[in-house]
C-alpha cells in the first residue's frame, strides 16, 4: 500500500493555477478539471460499465492514458465513485443498483430513493445519533450490517453493565454480521491499495485529485440517505422543528467526520454535491429556512478549518444566486449544472 502523498512535494503549476482561480485572481490559463465517470474507461480502454466498476487494472490503465493525453489541472479519481464494484457487492448496499445487481452489464449504477429512517424516529436520532446509525440505519441500508440491531445499547452503559451486556455480542446474528464486515473490510483493503497506488503514481506525474473528502448539505443528508426525497419534503410541513433539530445535530457530527477524513489526505478541497435546494424542488422561503442556513454554516466552518468547499449545484438555482453569494470571498468553488452565468 502506498504511503500518504505529501502535497508539498507535488505542488506544481496546475495546482497554482487552480488556487489562483479560487482566490479570484487571474490564472495563466483557464483551469480544466477531468470530472468524468464511465466515458474514460469506454474511450480509452474499451470498457463497458461493469468492467469500469470491477476491473481495477484496466480502469487505471484507461485513466492513466486519459490524464497524460488530456493534461487536466486536476481530476476526480476513478476510485472515488466509479471503480467501487467489489466494495458494493461485499457490503450488499441497498441504496444503489449496479451492473450485475439490478442493472445491465453496460448500464451505469443508479441511486435508489428510499426511506431508511421513519418519521417517528427523529427523537431516537436526536437522543443518540451513533446508536441510531449502528442499530437502525446500517442494518437497513446494507446486508453486511444485518444483525447489528441486536448489539447492546452502549451509550450510558458503565461499570458492571458493560460486563452484563457483552453477552449480546455472542448472538448468532451479531457474529454473522462481524464475519461479513470483516470480509468486506478485506475487500476494501484491496480497493484502497489500488486507489492509493494510482493516486500516488499520478501525483508523481504532476496530477492531483480535485477533492479529498465528500460532504453533504444537512437537508440533502436526510433527503438523500435517511428519509427519502418525498418524506423529507413532507417533513418540511409536517415536522419542521424535528427536521431543523436533526440537521443541527447532524452538522456538528458531520463537521467532525469531515475533519477526521481530511487529516488523511493532502488535498484540502471538500466536495459538496447539492440536490434538493434547487429552484424546482423547494420554495424560496423553504430554501431560506431549511436549506441555505445549515449549508452556509457548513461552508463557513470548513473554510475556518483551512479547507476549500467545492459546491456543485446539480440543477438550476438562478433564483438563489444573490443569496448563495453570501460566503467568504475567494475561499470556495461553486460549480453549476445550469444557471445564468452572466448573473452568477
Amino acid at each position: 500500500m502506498s504511503a500518504p502523498i505529501d502535497m508539498g512535494t507535488v505542488m506544481n503549476p496546475r495546482q497554482e493555477r487552480l488556487q489562483a482561480a479560487v482566490r479570484l485572481e487571474t490564472p495563466d490559463q483557464v483551469p480544466i478539471v477531468l470530472n468524468a465517470m464511465f466515458w474514460v474507461g469506454r474511450h480509452y480502454g474499451g470498457l463497458n460499465c461493469r468492467e469500469s466498476m470491477f476491473d481495477y487494472q484496466r480502469v487505471t490503465d484507461a485513466w492513466r492514458r486519459a490524464l497524460h493525453e488530456l493534461q487536466p489541472d486536476a481530476y476526480m479519481s476513478p476510485f472515488d465513485a466509479l471503480a467501487i464494484g467489489p466494495p458494493l457487492e461485499a457490503l450488499g448496499l441497498r441504496g444503489l443498483r449496479w451492473p450485475g445487481n439490478g442493472a445491465g452489464e453496460d448500464s451505469p449504477y443508479q441511486y435508489l430513493d428510499q426511506e431508511f429512517m421513519q418519521a417517528g424516529e427523529y427523537d431516537e436520532y436526536l437522543l443518540d445519533p451513533t446508536g441510531f446509525m449502528l442499530r437502525r440505519y446500517l442494518p437497513r441500508v446494507a446486508s453486511a450490517y444485518e444483525g447489528l440491531d441486536q448489539i447492546p445499547v452502549s451509550s450510558g452503559t458503565v461499570y458492571l453493565g458493560l460486563v452484563h451486556s457483552a453477552v449480546l455480542y455472542a448472538r448468532p446474528e451479531v457474529l454473522r454480521a462481524f464475519e461479513r464486515l470483516a470480509a468486506a473490510g478485506r475487500v476494501l483493503e484491496q480497493w484502497l491499495g489500488h486507489s492509493l497506488a494510482f493516486i500516488g503514481e499520478m501525483a508523481a506525474a504532476g496530477f492531483l485529485p480535485d477533492f479529498g473528502v465528500v460532504a453533504h448539505a444537512p437537508y440533502d443528508y436526510f433527503a438523500d440517505f435517511m428519509r427519502g426525497s418525498k418524506q423529507a419534503m413532507l417533513d418540511l410541513r409536517r415536522r419542521p422543528e424535528k427536521l431543523l433539530a436533526a440537521m443541527e445535530r447532524m452538522l456538528a457530527i458531520h463537521e467532525r467526520t469531515i475533519l477526521e477524513a481530511a487529516g488523511h489526505t493532502p488535498c484540502r478541497t471538500v466536495f459538496i454535491p447539492l440536490h434538493w435546494g434547487l429552484d424546482g424542488f423547494m420554495s424560496a422561503a423553504q430554501f431560506q429556512k431549511f436549506f441555505w442556513p445549515p449549508l452556509r454554516e457548513l461552508i463557513v466552518r470548513l473554510i475556518g478549518h483551512g479547507l476549500t468547499p467545492l459546491v456543485l449545484w446539480e440543477g438550476d438555482c438562478t433564483t438563489r444566486l444573490e443569496l448563495i453569494g453570501d460566503i467568504p470571498r475567494g475561499k470556495a468553488i461553486y460549480a453549476f449544472e445550469r444557471t445564468d452565468l452572466e448573473l452568477a
